[in-house]
């Protein structure tokens, strides 16, 4: 799998991710005083980039919070969909 995604590359979307997750966490706190992110452990890379871009933009201290992905039947992790 990881040879594969390696040779076919990264779509722009995916490459920039973490960039517009974290953007959008800077502008909750920002607009709206969202100072608190949740969500699943395979995001906390990206809430992380989100709270670090908060304290050095802004100097203040912002949190991220992750809860264990939930699994379907077949052990696979449960999508949005």
């Amino acid at each position: 799998c990881y040879k594969q995604r390696m040779e076919k590359g990264l779509s722009f979307l995916e490459f920039n991710y973490m960039i517009m997750q974290s953007y959008d966490f800077y502008h909750l706190f920002k607009e709206y005083g969202c100072n608190m992110q949740f969500g699943g452990d395979d995001q906390w890379s990206n809430m992380l980039g989100g709270s670090e871009l908060i304290r050095k933009k802004l100097g203040k201290d912002a949190y991220a919070m992750t809860i264990t992905l939930l699994l379907n039947s077949e052990g696979k992790k449960m999508g949005k969909t």
